[in-house]
């Protein structure tokens, strides 16, 4: 924006498609994707916690609440991850103590 000269941040033209490509990465599923959809997210998260508030009656509130969203998305998927381990290891606990 510079070259531009153009007074704008960044995320003023980036927010949108930086928001798009993390939420493309948490959508794939897989702990790593979605770590770095959140570091992605993390670029325009102060952009967007101060210009895309819900004064005006517009949706941006919910862009507030995707990008909370997105940089959690990996703590639940990782905690999903804890609980299935549990419950295997508990399992295979369960078969030892039958069969030993």
């Amino acid at each position: 924006t510079s070259n531009l000269k153009l007074h704008l941040h960044p995320s003023h033209l980036l927010c949108d498609v930086t928001i798009g490509v993390a939420r493309t990465l948490v959508s794939l599923g897989d702990v790593k994707s979605q770590k770095y959809g959140a570091d992605w997210v993390e670029k325009v998260e102060r952009y967007v916690q101060l210009f895309q508030n819900d004064d005006d009656g517009g949706n941006g509130g919910m862009m507030i609440k995707v990008v909370d969203a997105i940089k959690n998305s990996w703590k639940r998927n990782d905690d999903d991850d804890d609980q299935k381990e549990g419950k295997t290891k508990e399992e295979h606990a369960r078969k030892r103590l039958k069969t030993g």
